[in-house]
């Protein structure tokens, strides 16, 4: 039999203490969005769950675990404070659908701008759009169905590493209330570029810069083409698209009845 100092003893009876304390102190967090309290009435456990993501980042730690209540639907990003967290579901009622973290939000609460144009404010531009389980796309001038390809082409690039501009082959082609311009600048690259000004047949747009501040675009070749997005006027096919910074307002073109969509702002369900 190994035997052991007074000094290692006393180790081991500290490790063992400190081991059982954590072990002790891990704690089970419960969450269900459809519960019909609030965070501020809730503690977390079974009986009265958590209803957002936003309180159990804010609560779990090293060791936890997390239930989400199946046939529930969580929105936002479930990112606790310490990556060795525990997430299980739970049901109350044997629900069969597995709980789902989602990015989007509902909105339905739109008023008319004109035409089949609606609006509604929104604080920040989405990253995606849906409707009906389909992505939407950002309403473009020339639609893609147009001819070649639904591009202009444009002539006599020029400009600084700064301040860049294309030229189009007509004033006709030009969609002053545009806030960007995608232009097809080779054979393999297509950037889009916020808009700076428009000077009679010239569309001056943004460079694209890099990590130490140098130029990253890449200068558009002579007979290539581009097309306007984010736009009022580019808004003429269902589902089309436009977000307003300056006034947070996003519009949406409708053929027939208003229809309910997706909007959503976030990059990652789950970090940890």
């Amino acid at each position: 039999m190994k035997k052991f100092t007074p000094p290692q003893l006393c180790l081991i009876f500290l490790l063992t203490i400190l081991c059982n304390k954590v072990i002790a102190q891990t704690k089970n967090w419960y969450a269900s969005s459809s519960y019909a309290g609030n965070n501020g009435e809730s503690d977390g456990t079974r009986l009265r769950p958590f209803t957002s993501l936003q309180k159990i980042n804010s609560v779990a730690e090293y060791g936890d675990k997390v239930f989400l209540k199946r046939g529930d639907v969580f929105y936002g990003t479930l990112a606790p404070k310490d990556d060795n967290i525990h997430i299980a579901d739970y049901t109350d009622d044997n629900f069969p659908t597995p709980p789902k973290i989602s990015g989007f939000i509902d909105i339905w609460q739109f008023s008319l701008h004109q035409g089949n144009i609606y609006k509604c404010f929104l604080a920040t531009r989405p990253k995606v759009i849906a409707m009906n389980g389909n992505l939407l796309e950002l309403g473009r001038t020339p639609n893609i169905e147009a001819p070649n390809g639904g591009y202009y082409t444009y002539n006599n690039p020029g400009g600084t590493d700064i301040n860049l501009y294309i030229q189009a082959e007509s004033a006709g082609q030009i969609d002053h209330l545009a806030k960007e311009v995608v232009i097809r600048t080779n054979n393999f690259t297509i950037e889009a570029k916020p808009i700076i000004q428009f000077d009679g047949d010239k569309i001056y747009y943004g460079a694209t810069t890099g990590f130490n501040g140098a130029n990253n675009s890449f200068a558009p070749q002579h007979g290539y083409g581009y097309y306007f997005q984010n736009g009022i006027n580019t808004l003429d096919r269902h589902g089309e698209w436009f977000y307003d910074e300056d006034q947070h307002t996003l519009y949406v073109y409708f053929e027939g009845p208003l229809q309910t969509i997706q909007v959503s702002n976030i990059d990652v369900l789950c970090d940890f």
